[in-house]
């Protein structure tokens, strides 16, 4: 008997901007994925095997608007931020009376899942029995930084000479020009991450029809998703 094939290309594509009170910050993300389900059905007398493969991936970006343009952090001297140009922007600035500057995080993540599943399927008078299993493969990318240009903050605490510091007094700000934070710190890791891992499932299904107003739907279900490394 002939095996009906179905296949299908499904994109999706889409970007959006990231705005700031601070002209200079925000940045763009994009978002994008792909997928291609296949799936052929195969008549055999009363059996039916249904054969199905799907693969597919999407990709998401975050960037600032010095990502790649302006190492503004290195050229502000701070010392210990990113060299990366995926990471360059300016610093997270934070003050105990004024608002804060911080840009957008830039990020990146890809995920791709290839997957097929086999079912059979045998009509047995009242019984329809279903019979099947499935494996996949996952592999997800990506990086996210939070502090790679630096992160400061400034209280006052030097200008005050350690009193405490009556709010809106500005000395936050002139611990700012001084350049003397009251906490500072910068975090970035490595580079990307890349983990993979495995799932497999098997299940067995019946559909009894006991009478004209009583059915039954049994079944079992196994299914394994493998720790991702």
């Amino acid at each position: 008997n002939p095996a009906p094939l179905n296949a299908q290309v499904q994109y999706q594509r889409s970007w959006s901007d990231a705005v700031n009170v601070f002209p200079l910050l925000g940045g763009a993300s994009e978002t994008s994925s792909v997928s291609a389900p296949v799936q052929i059905n195969v008549l055999r007398g009363r059996t039916i095997h249904n054969v199905r493969v799907t693969a597919t991936h999407s990709r998401s970006t975050a960037r600032t608007h010095f990502s790649g343009v302006l190492d503004a952090a290195g050229a502000a001297g701070i010392v210990g931020a990113s060299s990366d140009p995926f990471d360059w922007g300016l610093p997270s600035l934070s003050f105990a009376g004024l608002s804060g500057l911080r840009d957008l995080a830039p990020s990146r993540r890809t995920d791709t899942r290839f997957g097929t599943d086999y079912t059979l399927t045998r009509p047995l008078q009242r019984h329809t029995l279903r019979l099947g299993g499935g494996f996949r493969h996952d592999t997800s990318d990506g990086r996210t930084v939070s502090d790679a240009r630096g992160a400061f903050v400034f209280t006052g605490l030097h200008t005050s000479g350690g009193a405490v510091v009556p709010r809106g007094s500005g000395l936050d700000f002139a611990d700012f020009l001084l350049g003397m934070p009251q906490q500072a710190s910068v975090g970035f890791g490595a580079g990307d991450v890349t983990l993979r891992g495995l799932g497999f499932n098997l299940f067995a299904q019946e559909h009894w029809r006991a009478g004209s107003n009583l059915t039954f739907n049994l079944g079992v279900r196994y299914e394994v998703q493998g720790t991702f490394t």
